[in-house]
């Protein structure tokens, strides 16, 4: 892969574990995830959570482009 590739599709997973960050301390620092639960409950919230923010970035990650560390 040369210089100018390495970088041209790595926007989503930068942006997906940027968002994962941001939503878990806004979440446990604002006293949002506990109005949250409440309105939820504590499954629908874990499992909304996880399909937005944690699968969001295993998917980014899986489609981000190869690039070879060691050779």
């Amino acid at each position: 892969m040369n210089p100018q590739e390495r970088g041209k599709d790595m926007g989503e997973p930068v942006l997906a574990a940027a968002f994962l960050l941001v939503s878990h301390v806004g979440l446990s620092s604002a006293g949002l995830q506990m109005q949250l639960v409440e309105t939820l409950g504590w499954r629908v919230f874990l499992i909304l959570y996880f399909v937005v923010s944690l699968a969001w970035m295993i998917a980014a990650h899986g489609n981000a482009p190869f690039m070879e560390v060691w050779s």
